[in-house]
């Protein structure tokens, strides 16, 4: 994740394993994932405003990923990991 961009969103998968990545990400939150038929969506929501933060969530590999911040999707980009 060295060469990941601060304030960009990443799936990366590793060891069988997907994981949301964002560095940069300055709130405390919560997460909400909900399965459907075709894959999981990941609701992110925001709490309170810290100075600096990131975000490394855990969902599984079977189906399509949407991730959204607030209720609004977000765009990631793909990654493998080594």
């Amino acid at each position: 994740m060295k060469n990941c961009e601060i304030r960009e969103w990443y799936v990366v998968l590793y060891g069988g394993q997907r994981y949301i990545y964002y560095e940069g990400f300055a709130w405390s939150f919560g997460w909400q994932p909900e399965r459907s038929r075709e894959g999981w969506t990941v609701d992110i929501v925001k709490w309170q405003k810290n100075d600096f933060g990131y975000v490394l969530l855990s969902v599984p590999k079977d189906g399509t990923l949407t991730v959204r911040v607030e209720g609004k999707p977000v765009t990631y980009t793909e990654l493998t990991a080594e």
